[in-house]
């Protein structure tokens, strides 16, 4: 795992003003950490799989999901949901 890969957040979770509660690791090795509130273009940011780490460490838990799956949960700490 490439910890300097470039990941797509919003401005919310990289502030730590909302959690990460939905993760997508798309076809194209692409990662997204988003939160439940609705983005605009002008909230996205690209930071570092490394950073994303330090911003929630429970992160390192789903590491493991496969492309083009998606991760899901309810509160930081809480159990993911895998879909495809």
């Amino acid at each position: 795992m490439d910890l300097n890969q470039a990941v797509f957040t919003v401005k919310a979770i990289v502030e730590k003003e909302r959690p990460i509660l939905h993760i997508v690791h798309d076809e194209d090795n692409e990662w997204q950490f988003l939160s439940d509130e609705f983005a605009t273009m002008d909230d996205l940011m690209i930071i570092s799989l490394k950073q994303i780490i330090e911003i929630d460490e429970t992160i390192n838990d789903i590491l493991s999901l496969a492309q083009g799956h998606e991760a899901h949960r309810n509160h930081k700490g809480g159990k993911w949901a895998i879909t495809k």
